[in-house]
């Protein structure tokens, strides 16, 4: 199939056939084993999981990616379940991980260019910007109090 123009359409459709796009193609094991590829061939990576772990990943994204060489104490702080992750690429891959909670800041994070060198990337204005992009609708959404659960 051609690529489609996709000029031609809202940014939200596009969106939406993007976020479909990602799905199909970035399975967690999928996922785990391009970023293993990546990290083996010299590639540094810059990881966001805005989700705590769960049944899929019970050590978060990071835990799955790093597998054994997390060690088998590795755990998320129960209060900051959410991570950014710098990865050096190459035989000595190196992991400079950042735990954070939902509402706190994202911290500014490197993306490594070389062993040695990298470009400081700033996750927190970068996410208020595309916050601020984001319909009305959807941040009254993620910004309301949370329903309450019946108890048992």
């Amino acid at each position: 199939m051609p690529v489609h123009d996709w000029t031609r359409v809202d940014a939200g459709i596009f969106h939406a056939f993007h976020h479909d796009w990602i799905t199909e193609q970035n399975g967690l094991n999928a996922f785990v084993r391009k970023a293993h590829e990546a990290l083996a061939a010299r590639i540094h990576l810059l990881l966001v999981d805005l989700f705590p772990p769960g049944p899929r990943d019970p050590r978060g994204i990071h835990g799955a990616v790093w597998g054994d060489d997390c060690g088998p104490d590795y755990a998320l702080p129960a209060d900051k379940p959410l991570t950014c992750v710098a990865y050096v690429g190459g035989a000595g891959a190196e992991a400079f991980i950042e735990p954070f909670a939902v509402g706190d800041p994202l911290p500014e994070m490197p993306l490594f260019l070389t062993a040695d060198t990298y470009v400081p990337v700033p996750l927190e204005a970068t996410y208020q910007a595309a916050w601020d992009g984001l319909p009305a609708y959807w941040r009254d959404v993620l910004t309301a109090a949370p329903e309450p659960t019946n108890g048992p």
